[in-house]
């Protein structure tokens, strides 16, 4: 998390989301009023551009999958107001407006005078990402420039989704290694809606953070406690690329070099997950908790072998295992790069526990990623169906970057925004 990056040589967008350390509040007025930062902010933007990650080239990665995920991340939904909606004009405005804002807050050229949350801390890896929801083209007078790509996920058998929980105009996902720097992020956001805005829904999610793992490229724990993330492509190479940034070209193609993420709230049964012996737990993923690695593998990055069978002739990673239901195999040749979120808020007031994962997934098409693959896992019943339950669902289209804070939006909304 130490690793620096130049302020404009990060790609992309996307939630997932790439990254900046900044001061994390911006002023009210200012988020959505698209003017420019006066010069006082000049020493904020000199600041925001030395606490950069690692270097990426031109054309590199959407914004959030530069650089590792931070510890703490928080995705916010929102919609736009009755009375801005009313209007294809004004939604356009509106939604290009929450796009600079948050190219302004990635880029650290905003002013942390009147959100000085966080003001204290030392920038912590803050990544900021933004996109769009069918939802939205539809009140901007757009449909005819949604993507073939862009499609409503279908409803699947096990799914328990609550609207409240669910879709969106927009997605900003927000993330930094210090939960105080997200906070303040967070307001920055809020704080400029104003009335033609709200939050729909938001989750805040978190993982180990860096000071916690045993070595940087250790693979995070989810509330299961098994590694979750180990078969993603490696971030930049090209089966990364192939599965990951989209290919749409053509006159007003607005979506080239971007990515399509997935959102999924995911309530784990943590009480009956625990209640079973730990074989019982890696028979259910096809994993080891201990160290990661495939049943009958040697370590996290043996490639699984699905064929392998013990001395009884049965399969070692058994019939209906997760990794086996959701591998490339077993899902037309579909694959996804995850970046999960563990979510922990205590208990209901009926009594439940509201934990679970908020599961990120990034992808080229949906159609060839996410939707066969969960279908895999529904039509061939997954035994990790037994202890989960989807409760939120969201598909967003997160535009390429870096966007622009003076022109974000423009490629699709027009040049009157």
């Amino acid at each position: 998390m130490n690793e620096r990056l130049t302020r404009r040589r990060l790609f992309g967008l996307a939630g997932a989301a790439g990254a900046v350390g900044l001061a994390a509040g911006t002023t009210a007025g200012r988020a959505f009023d698209g003017d420019p930062p006066p010069e006082s902010d000049a020493a904020s933007r000199s600041s925001g551009a030395a606490q950069r990650g690692t270097p990426v080239e031109p054309g590199g990665l959407p914004h959030g999958l530069a650089a590792p995920a931070p510890a703490f991340g928080h995705v916010m939904a929102i919609d736009l107001a009755p009375h801005v909606r009313r209007s294809a004009k004004q939604s356009r405005r509106t939604a290009a407006a929450v796009l600079r804002a948050c190219a302004r807050l990635a880029e650290g050229t905003t002013s942390s005078d009147d959100q000085p949350v966080g003001l204290d801390i030392a920038p912590a890896s803050l990544q900021v990402a933004a996109g769009v929801g069918a939802s939205l083209l539809r009140w901007c007078g757009l449909d005819s420039r949604r993507p073939g790509s862009m499609v409503d996920l279908p409803s699947f058998a096990t799914d328990r989704l609550r609207p409240a929980q669910s879709d969106g105009d927009l997605v900003v996902h927000l993330a930094a290694e210090d939960p105080m720097r997200l906070a303040g992020a967070v307001q920055s956001v809020a704080s400029g809606l104003g009335d033609r805005a709200h939050v729909r829904w938001s989750r805040r999610g978190f993982h180990q953070t860096a000071a916690a793992a045993d070595h940087a490229s250790q693979t995070p724990r989810n509330l299961m406690g098994h590694r979750d993330g180990t078969n993603n492509p490696e971030l930049g190479s090209a089966l990364w690329e192939s599965v990951v940034r989209t290919r749409e070209s053509g006159p007003g193609s607005w979506m080239d070099g971007g990515s399509y993420l997935v959102v999924r709230d995911i309530r784990i049964e943590l009480d009956r997950w625990f209640s079973k012996g730990v074989r019982d737990r890696d028979a259910v993923i096809g994993r080891r908790t201990s160290d990661g690695a495939p049943l009958g593998g040697r370590s996290e990055r043996t490639p699984v072998d699905l064929s392998v069978r013990d001395d009884a002739g049965e399969l070692v990673v058994p019939p209906h295992a997760h990794i086996r239901l959701a591998s490339s195999t077993n899902a037309a040749g579909s694959r996804i790069y995850r970046r999960t979120w563990n979510y922990d808020e205590g208990w209901t007031a009926d009594g439940e526990r509201d934990a679970g994962l908020l599961f990120l997934a990034w992808q080229a098409d949906p159609r060839r990623g996410f939707i066969p693959i969960q279908q895999s896992l529904v039509d061939n019943d997954d035994a990790l169906n037994d202890f989960t339950r989807h409760v939120g669902s969201a598909l967003f289209a997160m535009l390429p970057q870096p966007l622009d804070p003076e022109t974000a939006g423009r490629s699709l909304f027009g040049e009157d925004v």
